[in-house]
C-alpha cells in the first residue's frame, strides 16, 4: 500500500538561487493542481511585455476590453488560463476564492468582465508522477501557503519578500545550506 501524497494546491514554490534552470530562476510558482499524477503550476512573477490586447486580436476578432500584461506561467506550451475570482466561470478552486481557468469559453467571458481580479498566463509549470516530491525532497523548492493578495499583488520582489518570509538567509539559500546556524559567527 502507497502512502498518499501530500498535495501543495494551493501553496507556492519558491526557487532556491542554487536552481539555474532558466525557467525557475528566481520564481514563484502557485501550485494550481497535484495529485499521485501529476502536478501543475503558474509562475507568478514573470509578467511578460506583451498585454493581453495585444494577444486577444491574435485569436479573437473582436475588441479586448480587458487590461494588463500576460503573464509567463512556465515552460510547458497552451494557449491561455487565467487565475480569477469568479466561480461561476471556474475549472478548478485553487484555494479559497481563488479559481484556475482554461477553457477558451470562459476565458472568452473573464475577458469580457472587469469587475473580478483576473491574471492571465501563457505556458504553465509541469510535472509527472513523482517528480515534483524529487524536487522537493533535493531542496530545489522552499513552500509556503498562498494567497489571493499575493496572486493578484505586484509581482516585482515576489521572490525576495518570500525568501526573507521563509526565514532562509539569501547566502544559506545560494550555497544550499539546510539548517544555517542562528549566529554563523560562533562556527
Amino acid at each position: 500500500m502507497t502512502t498518499p501524497i501530500r498535495s501543495y494546491r494551493g501553496h507556492l514554490l519558491v526557487a532556491v538561487p542554487k536552481m539555474l534552470d532558466p525557467n525557475f530562476f528566481q520564481t514563484v510558482t502557485l501550485m494550481v493542481a497535484h495529485d499521485e499524477e501529476q502536478a501543475l503550476g503558474l509562475v507568478l512573477n514573470r509578467p511578460s511585455q506583451t498585454t493581453l490586447r495585444e494577444a486577444w486580436q491574435q485569436v479573437e476578432s473582436g475588441a479586448c476590453p480587458a487590461d494588463g500584461f500576460l503573464h509567463f506561467g512556465g515552460p510547458c506550451q497552451q494557449v491561455l488560463s487565467a487565475l480569477h475570482a469568479d466561480s461561476a466561470l471556474s475549472n478548478l478552486e485553487v484555494l479559497p476564492g481563488l479559481y484556475f481557468t482554461q477553457e477558451a469559453e470562459k476565458l472568452r467571458l473573464l475577458v469580457e468582465q472587469r469587475s473580478t481580479p483576473i491574471r492571465f498566463f501563457v505556458g504553465f509549470a509541469g510535472w509527472g508522477a513523482g517528480q515534483l516530491e524529487a524536487e522537493l525532497r533535493e531542496g530545489a523548492w522552499l513552500t509556503g501557503a498562498a494567497s489571493r493578495e499575493e496572486v493578484f499583488g505586484d509581482p516585482t520582489q515576489l521572490w525576495e519578500r518570500w525568501a526573507k518570509r521563509l526565514g532562509r538567509p539569501r547566502s544559506s539559500m545560494l550555497f544550499g545550506i539546510k539548517d544555517p546556524p542562528p549566529d554563523p559567527s560562533v562556527n
